[in-house]
């Protein structure tokens, strides 16, 4: 019978072998920490715009079509939806204001 706890490069532990190469050829080169730090910094970053993103649309209860949401979609984009950007463009811009609100908190403690 297979063990069919872990995957058999879990278990092998063949992934955290590949992520300790990564992050030592990473750091083995020029100026390699600092981008590690960036890549560390960049992700925190996006992880928490998630959160702060998530949190404004729990504190409206999710409804994202009330007075709220219709303000904010109209401030950022205008009012004319065949004007508006792409649909990815429109996440990016979410995203980047998700990570603005994430340091305005982190800034203000």
């Amino acid at each position: 019978m297979t063990d069919v706890r872990a995957a058999p490069f879990i278990r092998d532990g063949a992934a955290a072998r590949w992520l300790v190469a990564a992050i030592a050829n990473m750091l083995n080169t020029e100026g390699g920490f600092m981008r590690l730090m960036r890549t560390m910094r960049t992700v925190l970053e996006h992880l928490g715009g998630l959160w702060a993103l998530f949190m404004l649309a729990a504190k409206s209860r999710f409804r994202m079509n009330n007075a709220y949401w219709k303000w904010r979609r109209e401030t950022a984009f205008g009012s004319d939806p065949a004007r508006w950007p792409s649909r990815h463009e429109r996440r990016k811009a979410m995203l980047a204001y998700g990570r603005w609100v994430h340091r305005m908190k982190r800034s203000m403690k």
